[in-house]
């Protein structure tokens, strides 16, 4: 299966148009077993992307408009086309060759990538040629992720050079023939050509169709490209030569009807006269290829293309262009980004604006969204002499193609720019929108001013500390205990839309949690009593759901509460026919059992949800953010490492894509104290933790400030750096009680164990051990007090250390015991494995040994390089 890439051609998945126009063309021939054991979601993700495909039976069949995440059916989509190309490798040899990969798209790219980081690689020869000097995004995409291809992927790069001196010689000389004995010519043709052997065949046809021997000894040391393909061209009649002409502006392959229907004075030709085509193939000039599944005519080589260009004055090249894109245009069939280039090139930026549009319009149905969003960009540049209330529609088109890819940065500004064409209530719902995708993203301070704007605007406001937020708190939560759960259900239809429009307004909880937890408290509870009020029942099971979340930060003597409110969201969840409603169900359970200390449950639950929110929904890019970083750090305590570090290459890929500094920067912290620390790359690490802490600006003590600082100390911990570790707890209390995260109870454990691990390493080390050691029971007493059993795992190590640590070893055995009971069974692992080892070191004897290596079989096997420096982070007080 091959295919090209051209310069001027800007279909969707360019470098993989040809293949798959012969991939369909082959399924049609002989039918493949894996399209039968594909899921229905797959196929139709397969032929969203690929509609080249849907010419095979099978695939029609079962083909379908998804209307999940855009970048979930892309997923789907490339695991499918894996499948595909696998069952084939199974059958017989595969080869893909793409050639002049360097003008390959991004899509394509991340096709490729997908293929070679897959778990389950096709057993292909992949074939890519492209030239060094023209690097791009695409063969620059696949270099940067070659370290994350699969172990089965043999890589090897072949340099091209050009030929060898006395290669070049004896082939120019044997294509000379009869005037081989001159080696002026020879050599003059070897220099110009500089080892290239399609310059040295051109050149030397060139020299050998010159009048005399005479000529060729006293011109050939002027030879060039440029001059072949001028000789060439001048032996044409004046039709074929505005007809290659024609060929070298396209760019790209053309149907033969398409070139011959263009209408030029200068260039006559009939539907019917294959003459001028036919010379220009007799000369070398065109070569047959395939495009968009039709016979089609391309030039022979992209030099001779560019130096036939060089000739060209603008106003012949736009006059070309404008003749082409009428002819394409009238063919019926043409692609509307092809038309659209060529306009713009005309000149015509108007007829070039709708095309554009209309391919970003196909480009967004195949879910090449980068390709989309660059479409609608050009459809706003070519239109901007248009009345700007007519764009309104391109504009918000385009904002949503990036939401939709994820990059809410960049769609925020143009949502701001289109509320300023919309009527009033529009324009207040596209202000949210953006304040939303700033926030989502990352872009606190531009998030936060726009939230305040449109809060305003329905006659609330932000909280100006986290206390006045507390204050709020807790009179809505009043006011909700009073009117209860109860409400009128109503159709959206039939609430106020500036009603809907201030519950929608309060949504923005979901992006402040992670930004100040108190005041995103504040405004769901506000949301949820607004939403009872309205009684429109999706936007109160979102609600039930938040409010669940939030309850649970109240810890164990919220459970009752969290339980009827989670319960009432799956009764109305169970009834709505929305996948968001399902998906948010199932991530606020997840979520719910994280803060409770529940991890397997919460991973459980949270695969759930991403799997629904990526092939279900739409624009949910908050909830997926939020869904990886809970279920990461539930595989962290599970001691499930090498499963998150294969997940954790995907999301940051993917973050870092769409340009989310909220999700990257939450990310890295969650590599930094799991894989890279797991590897025993500790510098490595602390870059990392400098690196999220430079992305996320936030003026707040927040989330990842906590996190930043705690990951910052288990480094500290991995390296025995305990004074270091118990500096950085000391100077954590102050903020973290005047931000009211000491109100949440998951983080008041996080912070016991922390303070409490770095005070039982001091100790060891330090001489004034006592006065540690008391430390380490204040926050022991801590973690008991909140009554979780995996807080009192915690609890029960630090006890046994220090019972340790004052001579007690018998209690000190008893202890970890215990402790290492407690961890497995709220299934912490690593905890469990951590603590088993310290007590095996101080059984000592057979015993002691079998548990050491026991520990330490668990940890290697989840990619832990040393654990012993493992157990000082997660036991410390023993070296």
């Amino acid at each position: 299966l091959s295919g090209r890439c051209y310069e001027q051609e800007s279909v969707p998945h360019k470098a993989l148009d040809t293949i798959m126009d012969l991939l369909a063309r082959h399924l049609e021939r002989v039918p493949l077993a894996e399209l039968a054991s594909l899921a229905d979601d797959d196929l139709a993700a397969l032929a969203q992307l690929f509609p080249a495909l849907l010419r095979v039976k099978r695939i029609a069949e079962r083909s379908r408009t998804l209307s999940a995440d855009p970048r979930e059916v892309r997923r789907r989509g490339h695991r499918a086309l894996g499948e595909v190309l696998h069952g084939l490798a199974e059958e017989r040899p595969l080869v893909l060759l793409i050639d002049d990969l360097h003008w390959g798209d991004l899509d394509s790219a991340q096709v490729l990538v997908s293929l070679l980081t897959s778990p389950r690689v096709p057993k292909l020869l992949l074939v890519v040629a492209h030239r060094d000097e023209a690097e791009g995004a695409c063969t620059r995409m696949l270099a940067d992720q070659q370290s994350g291809f699969s172990d089965a992927v043999e890589r090897r790069a072949i340099a091209l050079r050009g030929l060898a001196g006395d290669d070049a010689r004896s082939i120019t000389q044997a294509l000379l023939g009869r005037v081989s004995d001159d080696a002026g010519v020879a050599a003059a043709i070897c220099g110009e050509a500089k080892g290239n052997p399609l310059l040295l065949c051109e050149l030397s046809r060139h020299a050998l169709a010159q009048s005399t021997d005479a000529r060729l000894s006293t011109g050939a040391s002027a030879l060039s490209l440029a001059d072949v393909v001028r000789a060439r061209m001048a032996r044409l009649d004046p039709s074929a030569r505005s007809l290659f002409q024609l060929f070298c502006v396209a760019g790209h392959p053309l149907a033969q009807h398409v070139a011959l229907a263009v209408r030029m004075p200068d260039l006559v030709s009939s539907p019917g006269d294959f003459s001028a085509l036919r010379a220009l193939r007799h000369e070398g000039l065109l070569r047959p290829r395939i495009s968009h599944g039709a016979d089609a005519l391309a030039v022979y080589h992209d030099r001779v293309r560019e130096a036939v260009l060089e000739e060209l004055d603008c106003a012949r090249a736009q006059e070309l262009h404008a003749a082409l894109a009428l002819a394409l245009v009238q063919s019926g069939r043409a692609d509307a980004e092809q038309i659209a280039r060529h306009y713009f090139e005309a000149g015509m930026l108007p007829q070039a604006g709708l095309y554009a549009e209309e391919a970003g319009d196909r480009a967004s149905r195949a879910l090449a969204l980068g390709r989309a969003a660059e479409l609608y960009h050009l459809a706003l540049h070519c239109q901007e002499l248009v009345p700007a209330s007519a764009l309104h529609g391109l504009r918000v088109k385009y904002a949503q193609a990036l939401s939709d890819g994820g990059r809410g940065a960049e769609a925020a500004p143009l949502l701001l720019r289109a509320a300023r064409d919309a009527p009033p209530a529009q324009a207040l719902e596209l202000r949210r929108q953006a304040a939303e995708q700033w926030l989502v993203s990352g872009r606190t301070e531009e998030g936060l001013h726009a939230l305040g704007e449109v809060l305003r605007a329905v006659g609330l406001r932000l909280a100006g500390t986290p206390r006045a937020a507390l204050l709020d708190l807790l009179a809505t939560r009043l006011r909700l205990r009073i009117r209860g759960l109860r409400f009128v259900q109503r159709d959206a239809a039939g609430v106020l839309p500036e009603k809907l429009l201030r519950i929608d307004a309060c949504k923005a909880s979901l992006a402040l949690s992670f930004i100040s937890t108190i005041r995103g408290a504040a405004f769901q509870s506000r949301h949820l009593l607004y939403a009872l009020e309205s009684g429109e029942p999706s936007r109160i099971a979102l609600g039930l759901g938040m409010e669940a979340i939030y309850a649970s930060l109240d810890g164990g003597r919220a459970e009752a509460r969290v339980r009827s409110l989670l319960s009432a969201a799956s009764e109305l969840t169970g009834k709505l026919t929305d996948p968001h409603a399902e998906a948010f169900q199932r991530l606020a359970e997840g979520q719910c059992a994280y803060l409770f200390g529940r991890f397997q449950l919460c991973s459980v639950a949270l695969a759930q949800a991403e799997e629904l929110l990526t092939t279900r929904c739409r624009n949910v890019t908050w909830e997926l953010n939020s869904s990886r970083f809970f279920w990461g750090n539930a595989l962290v305590y599970r001691g499930r490492w090498r499963e998150l570090g294969r997940r954790l290459e995907v999301w940051l890929d993917d973050a870092r894509e769409r340009g989310d500094l909220y999700a990257t920067a939450s990310l890295l912290l969650l590599r930094t104290r799991s894989v890279s620390l797991a590897a025993g790359e500790s510098s490595a690490a602390r870059e990392q933790i400098g690196t999220a802490l430079d992305l996320w600006k936030s003026g707040e003590f927040g989330v990842q400030s906590f996190l930043g600082i705690l990951s910052q100390v288990q480094v500290d911990l991995y390296e025995g750096q305990a004074e270091q570790a118990m500096t950085r707890m000391q100077g954590l209390w102050p903020m973290f009680s005047r931000s009211l995260m000491s109100r949440i109870q998951l983080c008041r454990v996080h912070a016991h164990h922390h303070a409490g691990y770095a005070a039982l390493a001091l100790a060891q080390a330090d001489g004034q051990r006592e006065r540690w050691l008391s430390r380490a029971e204040r926050h022991q007493r801590g973690l008991r007090d909140e009554k979780m059993p995996w807080a009192a795992a915690f609890a029960d190590q630090i006890e046994a250390t220090i019972a340790r640590l004052r001579g007690d070893e018998a209690r000190a055995v008893t202890g970890l015991r215990r402790a290492s009971e407690r961890f497995d069974a709220v299934h912490m692992h690593f905890y469990a494995a951590a603590s088993r080892r310290r007590l095996g070191m101080l059984l000592g004897g057979d015993e002691g040994a079998s548990l050491v290596a026991g520990a330490d079989v668990l940890l290697q096997a989840q990619g832990v390089a040393s654990p012993a420096a493992m157990a000082r982070l997660m036991a410390p007080g023993f070296d």
